[in-house]
């Protein structure tokens, strides 16, 4: 599969987290492209087998578990587009001492289906990541792992 991961990130944790995603997607045979939001705004435009969206949930436009604000421009701009043509999956990263765990990567999905995307697998979460590297790789390795992808 041709897959493009765009991920936004702020203290590097999502860009750690998208190279581990990239990493063994490689490992299976997948062609793989990685980058950020910022840098990804004609995706749309290319053709990707799977497109996967990673981002941290932060305090933007007065509200807690926003997506980095490459992605809210993303959103802004594209209100009225149709995805009926694309397959995505979805990572967020959190903290789930906050009130709002992993409501970013909520908002992308909501925003992306809504929109007409085709959802592949579930929706993967990741608790304190940079605290916790290890326990959420084993986590994200097994997310992967149930993609439905050949």
């Amino acid at each position: 599969m041709n897959i493009k991961i765009i991920y936004e990130t702020y203290s590097s944790s999502t860009e750690t987290v998208s190279g581990l995603i990239a990493k063994q997607l490689t490992e299976l045979g997948h062609s793989v492209d990685v980058s950020r939001m910022q840098d990804s705004m004609n995706f749309i435009n290319q053709n990707y087998d799977l497109v996967i969206f990673a981002t941290p949930s932060w305090f933007d436009r007065g509200q807690e578990g926003q997506p980095h604000m490459a992605f809210l421009h993303f959103m802004d701009d594209h209100t009225n587009t149709d995805f009926t043509s694309l397959k995505c999956s979805f990572v967020g990263l959190g903290d789930s001492s906050y009130a709002h765990f992993c409501l970013a990567i909520d908002i992308l999905e909501d925003f992306f289906t809504k929109r007409g995307a085709h959802k592949l697998g579930e929706t993967l979460k990741l608790d304190n990541f940079y605290f916790n590297p290890d326990e959420e790789t084993v986590k994200l390795n097994k997310w992967i792992e149930q993609l439905p992808i050949q």
